[in-house]
């Protein structure tokens, strides 16, 4: 079992806005890439008392805050949710024994509906604050609260309720002004100083604020603003590893550079959703959205009147569970009509087989090769020196998200597989 180490900051709650002087380096020579490993629980022999789930009481995190330090051991509970969640089961028996904690946050995350085959990639637990808890001293400093992770979850503050205030480091805080969507607002997070360096840079630079993703500069009247990016250096890199150390996220290279905006009297950006609709990918909505949203709210009302006879994967809380603001619930049943539609030969009947391909691609393919580039870049993080120079952050084959990096991955496997090879592995489809 690994223990925590402080890397960037970002796991300790301090040291979170330290960053090294970079000069004129690249980026790829710096840590602005460095990549926090993750802490995953280890397997153990468990031969306690097995952790078990007593009762699924659906219980508010607040309920549980406000019950006196040491209730939950005192009554050997822990009280578990997911990762951004602020609802979890109550009764959930572990009677502190360290070596089952692995078994503890896998039943967990069975209770809580997460699917056996990603809990067999790895499972974490994290305190309220998102540090990792791989002991049982520190679930026990955590108070027994925690949150089950999988296989590269990024952290997602829960937010708890609105007006809920969390302390960070350096007198900054994080408090929850809308449970939904989520948002935050952040105290001290830019000094006097600081701001005035920023303005100071990015004066200069300034220029009437695009609408949509154009890149030749299209403005429009519903924003009237000027906009500016600073230029990527020491002093704006120092503001990613802040960002990055507030949100919990494993790597500074999250965070986008520095934005100014510039409202003169008179000036705004009139209210407005991000649809993207400048993007000319998607076919004519036979239905709207306003639709199912309206199917959704009939859904959830239709199956609460079955009580306890409702399925656990259709209870609050659970992918299933009819909420159309939920992305969970529309990715679970996206994923069942795939399933349903290959077994009854749905496309095929159809002559949609590349729907069908389609849909395979984005609900597992696409998906596990981004985990593998995050894997692949901890790892690489992880190792340091140990790994060879042409895979380390400013080498060739540095693993990347861009399609230069798909590339080269083409470029080794003609390098290392003969024509014939790649048509077995591929087919001629895919090959030419």
């Amino acid at each position: 079992m690994q223990s925590p180490r402080n890397s960037r900051g970002n796991l300790t709650l301090a040291n979170a806005t330290s960053a090294p002087n970079y000069g004129s380096l690249s980026k790829y020579e710096t840590d602005i890439v460095a990549m926090d490993d993750q802490f995953f629980l280890e397997p153990r022999e468990c031969t306690g008392t097995m952790p078990t789930v007593l009762s699924l009481s659906w219980v508010h995190v607040l309920d549980v805050m406000q019950l006196p330090v040491g209730t939950l051991r005192s009554n050997q509970s822990i009280f578990v949710m997911r990762n951004g969640a602020n609802h979890g089961y109550l009764h959930f028996f572990w009677d502190g024994d360290g070596d089952c904690l692995h078994v503890l946050a896998r039943t967990a995350g069975l209770a809580l509906g997460i699917p056996a085959l990603r809990l067999d990639n790895g499972v974490r637990l994290s305190s309220q604050y998102s540090l990792p808890l791989t002991t049982s001293s520190d679930v026990e400093a955590a108070n027994r609260i925690v949150h089950v992770l999988l296989d590269f979850d990024l952290w997602v503050w829960p937010g708890i309720a609105v007006n809920f205030t969390y302390t960070l480091h350096d007198n900054m805080t994080l408090t929850t002004q809308s449970l939904s969507p989520r948002v935050f607002s952040v105290t001290n997070f830019i000094n006097q100083g600081e701001a005035g360096e920023i303005i100071a840079h990015g004066r200069k630079l300034l220029r009437r604020s695009p609408t949509g993703e154009s890149v030749d500069g299209t403005v429009s009247d519903i924003r009237t603003s000027s906009t500016a990016f600073l230029p990527d250096t020491a002093f704006s890199r120092q503001f990613q590893h802040r960002a990055t150390g507030v949100a919990r996220l494993p790597s500074a290279s999250y965070a986008e550079r520095l934005q100014l905006v510039r409202y003169r009297p008179g000036e705004f950006y009139r209210q407005h959703l991000d649809t993207m609709a400048s993007k000319n990918i998607e076919a004519p909505p036979v239905y709207q959205y306003a639709d199912f949203v309206k199917w959704a709210a009939v859904a959830a009302k239709n199956i609460a009147m079955l009580g306890n006879d409702l399925p656990q994967q259709f209870k609050p809380g659970q992918a299933l569970y009819p909420n159309a603001k939920n992305v969970k619930f529309a990715s679970a049943l996206v994923e069942l009509f795939w399933k349903d539609g290959v077994s009854k030969h749905f496309f095929a009947s159809r002559n949609e087989m590349e729907w069908e391909r389609w849909l395979a691609d984005k609900v597992a393919r696409l998906s596990h090769f981004l985990r593998w580039i995050r894997w692949a870049k901890e790892r690489i993080s992880v190792l340091g020196d140990q790994v060879p120079a042409s895979i380390r952050p400013n080498g060739k084959l540095y693993p990347k998200y861009d399609q230069y990096f798909q590339y080269e991955l083409i470029a080794l496997l003609f390098k290392h597989h003969s024509t014939s090879q790649l048509t077995d592995l591929l087919s001629k489809q895919w090959y030419y």
